[in-house]
């Protein structure tokens, strides 16, 4: 069987679970950028009212632009993106392994003796996560603009700046868009090892899981909390830039690496049907 029909296959049992979260992603976007708008069309009403006009407020406070906005509810925003990020990543990763076990009994049966390289279905179903991370990144975009149409719709003429999203977009190293959304290419890469880390240590917990049962399944979360505490550790360090830089990707090579090694050896050698 050819690897990308694998790929096929598997990204068709995703597309409801992708539906549902981005639909979620969505929603809670513009309840959140919802609220901080008329928070600030409320303001802007009263000042109305005391007879300030729009010039007037433009030349005391400015322009709304969206990146106020979101900073109006303390980057909540961000942080619905980012925990969808994780769950993404980490919902995916079992969920395209368990379906293969706890589905009809000949679907792992059928899987395992297709005539292709073990490891192969492990990529494969790596290459689905990525595709639902690439998709992800497009989601956050289509919120940003759902955003700022939001924002040109509610407020009265004249008070919204231009560039909203480039502006988002310039700033999301400092404001946290950055941490799950890739500013450059070499960003890009790094988000996808750092995507390929959670679906490697969940691979190896599955494999151990179906190896050992419940000994590998004590022994695979041991390992994916040893992973997530190093990680949290390296957030937490105080590092200058290129160290840290040097750090995070260290840790998603080591990881990654180290998790590939063992998912090629237990499903070579350790799972059965």
């Amino acid at each position: 069987m050819k690897f990308w029909t694998l790929v096929d296959i598997d990204l068709k049992k995703v597309l409801p679970i992708l539906g549902v979260t981005f639909a979620i992603l969505t929603a809670l976007s513009v309840f959140t950028l919802r609220g901080s708008i008329v928070g600030a069309r409320i303001e802007v009403r009263e000042m109305l009212a005391a007879s300030s006009t729009i010039t007037d407020i433009i030349e005391s406070s400015g322009q709304f632009t969206l990146l106020q906005i979101i900073d109006l509810n303390h980057g909540m925003l961000y942080m619905w993106f980012g925990f969808l990020f994780l769950l993404l990543i980490a919902y995916l990763s079992f969920y395209i392994w368990y379906k293969e076990w706890f589905g009809q009994s000949k679907r792992i049966y059928m899987l395992l003796t297709l005539r292709v390289p073990r490891f192969k279905l492990i990529l494969s179903k790596l290459t689905v996560l990525l595709i639902a991370i690439v998709i992800f990144y497009g989601v956050v975009m289509l919120n940003l603009v759902i955003g700022n149409l939001m924002l040109h719709a509610m407020m009265p003429d004249g008070l919204v700046a231009s560039g909203n999203i480039r502006e988002v977009l310039a700033n999301a190293q400092f404001a946290g868009l950055g941490f799950f959304f890739p500013m450059s290419f070499v960003h890009l890469i790094y988000h996808l090892l750092f995507a390929t880390v959670g679906f490697t240590v969940i691979t190896t917990w599955v494999l151990l899981n179906r190896s050992k049962r419940i000994l590998g399944f004590i022994a695979g979360l041991i390992y994916a909390i040893v992973a997530a505490t190093v990680w949290i550790r390296i957030l937490m360090m105080f590092l200058f830039y290129d160290e840290r830089l040097l750090l995070d990707w260290t840790f998603v090579l080591v990881v990654n690496g180290l998790s590939l090694l063992i998912s090629w050896y237990l499903i070579n050698k350790k799972v059965t049907i």
